[in-house]
Parts: C-alpha cells; sequence; structure tokens
C-alpha cells in the first residue's frame, strides 16, 4: 500500500495538524491505494464528511464498502463513477474504515474468508460462423489474480477462435457445429479447476426479422413527435430498427432518419404543424432486413405563442476542447476552466464539475436580462453540502441573477438582485442524488417561479429591474461566493423572458441530435455520348454489352432541332501522368482561342475548341506547367456548320458498354460520335440542422487517421430543417465524413 501523504485520495476532511505540523491522532484520517489502483483504503477515527478523489481508482466504477473494525462486519452501500469527486459520511459515531474497490476486479468484501476455487461460468452463447464472438470466463473464491488455459484432452476450439490468460473465448469462428470444451483456471496458489462447456456456432444465418408491429406515433409537443411499436423476432437475434420518415400524410419517399437498439424514438426538433409519416425495419447480426411495419403518421402541434429564443444556450455537444459554443446566435462562447468532458450526458456529451471548476463567460448586453428572465439545466448531481451553483451572473462581487442545484437549506434555488433588493425561492425537496433533473426558474416582474422537472415546485411574489453588471456569467461554479457544483450538467438556457410552463416543458423534452447524419447517398456516374448530326435528321442512340455479339438495344431517340453551331472536337490518348495544354490560331496567331477540357475516363480526354469558320488551328502540348517546348498535337480546320447533340446514359452498371449510332431518317446521312464524357460520382450527405445555427462538414480518406478537411460549412435557415451537402470531389475508393457545429 501507498501512503496517502500528499492527500491526493482523500482531498479534504482528513483531519486536523497542530501548530508544530504534527497530527491529532485521534481526529486525524488516514488512507492508502494499492499500486495498481484497485483499492483505495481511509481509516477514520471519529464521524465526519471528508471527500475522496475518485480518478485514484483504476477502472469506470467502485463499490465502497464501510467495514466496522469492532464488529469486524462489511457492508456494501454503493458504486460510484470514478470520476470526480465523491464526499462520504461514516454510518454512526464509531471508527470506521472505507474500502473502495475497482468494481471491474470483483474483490471480495473487506475481512471475508475467501471460499473455494470454482468456476461459475456454467454456459456459453452461441456464435455464427463469420461473426465476431466473445465471451469472458467467470471464476470465484481462491487467491487471484487467476490464469486460464483449454485442458489437454479438451476438444479444439473451433477455428478462428482462442482462449486467452485472462479468460476471454473471442475471434472469428470459421467452422461450424458442436464443441465440447474443457477450460481450467488456476488461482495464484496453484490451485486449479476445471469447467465442461458446451459452445455451438450456427451456420450463416439468412432468415430475416418478422416486421416491427403496433407501429405507434403521438406528438407531444409543437417539434417533437414519439414514436413505438412491437419487438420484432429473429431465429437469432435482432440487433436494431430503422426508422425512416417522409413528410405528409399518404407521402411515399421515405428517408432514413434514425438506427436504433430499442422499439422506441423521440424525433425531435420538428416545426409546428407539420404532418410526417413513418414506416419501421428490424435488422438482425447477420445483416438481414425485415419487412416494413405499417406506416403510422402524426402532426406536431401547434405553435406556443410567438416568443424570442435563448440569449444564451449550450447542449455541450463539442465532446472536446477547452470551450463551448454559444448556439443561440449571441456568441456567448464559454471557457472551461477544470470541468472535464464526459459522453455520458443527459443528451450525448456533457461537462462534469469536480467542485472546484467551472464555465466563464464574458459580458455581453445579451446577458443584461433587465425586466424577465428563464434560466434552465439539466442537471446531475452526486452531492449536496450547501450553495451549489448551475448558472451564475456576477454583479460587482455580488449576484445578479442565479440558479442553484441546492441552496444553503440543501433545496433548489433561484435567486437575484433587483432594484428592490435581494428577491430569492428555495423549491420544497433537495434534489436527488446520482439522477437527473431538470431545473428551470423564471422572473416576470411580479413573481419568482422554480420548476423541477417541468413541475412548479414555489413561486413567490418579486418586483424591480433586475441588476446589471459588466462581470461575466458563470455554469458550474462561482468564484464570487465559492459556490461549486459537484456533478454533471448539461443542455443550459438563458432566456431575456418568463417562459411559461407549457415552453419550459418543452424544451426539457427536446433536447436535439444536432450532429446525426441520418442519410448518405452515393450518386451513379454518369456517361454522357456527344455527336455530330446534320439538321432535321432523326437518331436512335443505342447500346449493348459486348463489343462484337449481341443485338443492339435502344438508349433513345433524338429529333435534331434546327439550331446550329460552331464547334470542332478532339480525342486524345494521355500516357503522361500529367499534360497541360494551350490552343493557338495559326491563321492569326494574335488571336486568343476559348476552349474547355473535358476528362472521359482514365487516359481518355477530349478538347471542345469555340472557333471561327474558316480559320485553322493547332492542338499543342507538354508534360510541365512552366517549361518544356510546346509540341503539336493534331492540326484542325473549321468544318461544315454543324450541331453537337447530347444522350446521356444513366444505366451503366456493367464494367464495359459499347455505343453506335445510327440515322433514322429515310434520306439520312452517316452520323458519328465525337465525344464520351464520364461525369465523376458525387456524394450527398442529409443531417438534421437546428434553426440558426452553423454547421462544418468534414471529410478525411481514413478511418482513424489524417486531418479532417472541410467540404462545407452550411448556417441553418430559422427553422429546424434536413439539410444536404455533396461532394463532387469523390475520387478516393473509401471517404468518411463528420458534421459538427462551431
Amino acid at each position: 500500500l501507498i501512503p496517502d501523504q500528499d492527500h491526493s485520495v482523500v482531498i479534504n476532511g482528513y483531519g486536523t495538524f497542530t501548530t508544530n505540523g504534527s497530527v491529532i491522532t485521534s481526529d486525524y484520517a488516514t488512507a492508502a491505494r494499492t499500486a495498481d489502483g484497485n483499492t483505495v483504503i481511509a481509516y477514520l477515527p471519529t464521524r465526519r464528511t471528508f471527500s475522496v478523489n475518485m480518478s485514484r481508482i483504476s477502472g469506470s466504477q467502485s463499490k465502497a464498502w464501510w467495514f466496522n473494525p469492532q464488529a469486524g462486519s462489511t457492508t456494501n452501500f454503493a458504486t460510484y463513477p470514478n470520476i470526480g469527486v465523491q464526499s462520504f459520511t461514516p454510518p454512526d459515531t464509531n471508527d470506521w474504515l472505507l474500502v473502495l474497490d475497482d468494481a471491474a476486479a470483483l474483490f471480495a468484501p473487506p475481512g471475508s474468508a475467501t471460499g473455494p476455487l470454482e468456476v461459475i461460468t456454467s454456459s456459453l452463447t452461441n456464435g455464427a460462423v463469420g461473426f465476431p464472438y466473445s465471451i469472458q470466463f467467470q471464476a470465484n473464491g481462491g487467491i487471484q489474480p487467476y490464469s486460464w488455459s483449454q485442458v489437454s484432452n479438451s476438444a479444439p476450439i473451433p477455428t478462428g477462435l482462442s482462449c486467452s490468460t485472462n479468460g476471454v473465448l473471442s475471434g472469428t469462428p470459421a467452422t461450424n457445429g458442436t464443441f465440447n470444451l474443457i477450460v481450467m483456471v488456476a488461482d495464484s496458489t496453484t490451485a486449479t479447476v476445471t469447467q465442461n462447456l458446451r459452445l455451438t456456432i450456427e451456420t450463416h444465418d439468412t432468415t430475416p426479422p418478422t416486421a416491427p408491429a403496433g407501429l405507434t406515433v403521438m406528438a407531444v409537443s409543437s417539434s417533437q413527435i414519439n414514436l413505438s411499436w412491437g419487438t420484432s423476432t429473429d431465429n437469432v437475434a435482432v440487433t436494431g430498427y430503422w426508422v425512416e420518415r417522409c413528410q405528409g400524410a399518404g407521402c411515399t419517399n421515405f428517408t432514413q432518419v434514425a438506427t436504433l437498439p430499442g422499439t422506441n424514438y423521440s424525433n425531435m426538433r420538428l416545426p409546428a404543424g407539420t404532418s410526417y409519416s413513418y414506416q419501421v425495419l428490424a435488422r438482425d447480426a447477420a445483416g438481414n432486413l425485415s419487412g416494413y411495419s405499417a406506416v403510422a403518421s402524426a402532426t406536431t402541434l401547434s405553435a406556443s405563442p410567438p416568443s424570442t429564443g435563448p440569449v444564451a444556450a449550450y447542449d455541450f455537444e463539442e465532446g472536446t476542447g477547452t470551450t463551448v459554443a454559444d448556439w443561440s446566435g449571441n456568441g456567448n462562447t464559454g471557457s472551461i476552466n477544470g470541468a472535464t468532458w464526459t459522453p455520458q450526458g443527459k443528451s450525448g456529451s456533457a461537462l462534469s464539475f469536480s467542485g472546484s471548476s467551472w464555465i466563464i463567460m464574458n459580458d455581453s448586453e445579451s446577458l443584461n436580462l433587465v425586466n424577465g428572465v428563464t434560466l434552465e439545466a439539466w442537471v446531475y448531481p452526486t452531492a449536496s453540502s450547501g450553495w451549489s451553483t448551475a448558472i451564475f451572473k456576477e454583479e460587482f462581487h455580488d449576484l445578479a441573477y442565479g440558479l442553484f442545484p441546492s441552496s444553503g437549506a440543501g433545496l433548489p434555488n433561484i435567486s437575484m438582485i433587483t432594484s428592490s433588493g435581494l428577491q430569492g425561492i428555495d423549491g420544497t425537496s433537495a434534489l436527488p442524488l446520482n439522477t437527473w433533473s431538470h431545473l428551470a426558474g423564471t422572473y416576470d416582474g411580479v413573481n419568482l417561479q422554480l420548476y423541477v422537472n417541468g413541475i412548479q415546485a414555489a413561486s413567490a411574489p418579486a418586483s424591480g429591474s433586475i441588476s446589471t453588471s459588466t462581470n461575466a456569467l458563470y455554469v458550474g461554479g462561482n468564484p464570487v461566493f465559492g459556490e461549486f457544483f459537484l456533478g454533471t450538467i448539461d443542455d443550459v438556457r438563458i432566456y431575456n423572458r418568463a417562459l411559461n410552463q407549457i415552453e419550459i416543458q418543452s424544451d426539457m423534452n427536446s433536447v436535439p441530435p444536432l450532429f446525426v447524419i441520418n442519410r448518405a447517398e452515393l450518386v451513379p456516374s454518369r456517361v454522357n455520348l456527344y455527336f455530330t448530326a446534320a439538321a432535321g435528321q432523326s437518331y436512335a442512340v443505342e447500346y449493348r454489352d459486348s463489343l462484337t455479339s449481341g443485338s443492339w438495344l435502344t438508349l433513345t431517340n433524338i429529333n435534331v432541332p434546327p439550331v446550329l453551331t460552331n464547334r470542332v472536337v478532339a480525342s486524345l490518348d494521355i500516357s503522361q501522368p500529367q499534360r497541360f495544354y494551350h490552343v493557338k490560331n495559326v491563321s492569326q496567331p494574335d488571336q486568343p482561342v476559348d476552349f474547355h477540357l473535358v476528362m472521359l475516363a482514365p487516359g481518355i480526354l477530349n478538347l471542345n475548341v469555340t472557333a471561327s469558320a474558316g480559320q485553322s488551328y493547332a492542338v499543342e502540348y507538354r508534360d510541365f506547367l512552366n517549361s518544356g517546348s510546346w509540341l503539336t498535337l493534331t492540326n484542325l480546320s473549321m468544318p461544315p456548320v454543324l450541331t453537337n447533340l447530347t444522350a446521356t446514359d444513366f444505366n451503366t452498371s456493367q464494367s464495359q458498354r459499347f455505343y453506335q449510332l445510327k440515322n433514322l431518317s429515310p434520306t439520312g446521312q452517316p452520323a458519328t460520335f465525337d465525344q464520351a464524357e464520364l461525369l465523376p460520382a458525387s456524394f450527398d450527405l442529409y443531417f438534421n440542422a437546428a434553426a440558426n445555427r452553423a454547421y462544418t462538414v468534414e471529410y478525411r480518406d481514413a478511418l482513424s487517421s489524417g486531418s479532417w478537411q472541410s467540404l462545407s460549412s452550411i448556417n441553418a435557415p430559422p427553422v429546424t430543417t434536413n439539410l444536404m451537402v455533396s461532394d463532387f470531389t469523390l475520387s478516393q475508393p473509401q471517404r468518411f465524413y463528420r458534421v459538427k457545429s462551431p
């Protein structure tokens, strides 16, 4: 054990020092931790509250035990996340020992006798050929650590699977069948015990799940529709559901809006008074898709009375970095001071506060609220001891307005200073620990009101205009009075007016999935064919999929209009990795020529030259941009007046296709192709966007490495909508995309 001499484990409440630096042994708390961080032990000779830095314990969660050294008894009283600071108070005035174990280590209770070694895994889940498989063997008793192996006379495990010494059977099985395995576990004393286990590996699943039944949709607000449906069944297991949506009753142009593991979905950030139709299908682990559910429709409720939006709003979806963006559009960006990112927010990511951290926003005119205010936040307190801050606007060394998860009485509170003095009200019940609660407070110039989870918890008369200042706004803690929050905060909003209860409930229930790409669509490549044709003639463009065999099939019929143009086209073979061109008028060398290049397919390039009748031209090339001599590729003379037509084949699914041109007119003239143009593929991304919010779409060509490159920046309109971004530069065999908001 490593003594906690620097108080990095027990950070406060550890006892009393004398004036000469020694400790009072009857009062001082002694603590220590194991070198691997699996266990922390703290001895308290007297009863008082003290705080432990949970990050000093390994793993994601700790199991907490109180051990009574007088009675030799142990109580497991809670499990805590290994983040932030957690406060503890012994059960009574006797001396106690606090033991915090890494929950994943599965240690026996402190002081308990170790039982005999045994394997407690009695059965194995089935696997499937070609699908990843993993299972952890479990043992109990003996003296840890354990070491696992397969008994030598056991049947061989399926090809593709292996058993590690820490008891994990994993891999991707390549053979099917039933395998009788014998596994052995040994503890640190070399005691061993074996267990017979049966593993079944099935063949590839081709049976789709049943279609989801009983789809119901219900509009719960002006911006949200909730969906639920019955569970699909499958011969192996259903792994998820796809939700598709289109706008309007009776619509058919469905697009996917969500992929979910369960049978419920809340479609948020929808415009008011708008009808939507939904359908759902199920998917299993083999990728088999069920049929669609029946279509169900609903219309969002009419909009609440006209109102202005928030003056500051923070959803903390950045997930990384040292700043938080204000999506109200007022630019009240916050700087993080000590708070840490966590993916376990109320919706997406959030910020955890250690009891000495905060976010600070510089003062702005939009944050000076005079005649009305609404303050909102989702809070997840992990401890409560006196005043703690969710939102705090500072007036010089004092309060302008604030929302507090806990007051001096341990109750939620909204307070402010107005021209009539200090105004404030407490709720009637403390917020529960380790639970998300939506806290909101309003002031309309007549009353202060406090709401917990959308329900009014307190109300009191108040008056006067709110004090204004040039001082900062804080979230999660205020250094003015040293009132800090311990826990997690998400989705903070501030309004310059008092919202009514319906609006508060709408905010509480409408946390948006702002950055979900709900559809990605690869637009097929096209081949354009350009041919020289005579005016007034009719043509058929035909194709076949073999050069010398098969019937010619009609792609399109074209009648040539009486409109003519002058254009010369040259087809070139390119053997160099790069080549640059210009066009020179041989007849009048000082006259510039306008031309453009069109890439057809690898190694082929078309040049379209805008030329004057009766002139001679030379097409030249070189292989460097700024050096080397220009070489003649071909000489061109202006032909008789002709017209160029275009036919497009949108169905080029074969690896090769050949074309011919046939004149259908009774007295038709021969016609030839003079250009075939392969247009590059494009990629369209669709995503839900919150009103008035700025987004950046980025890409990179590797899944986990390389810098993200900006593809496009978009400012959403003043209503919630679905945006599309196209990538017309898709030259890589793979590309990855993300959407973020600055």
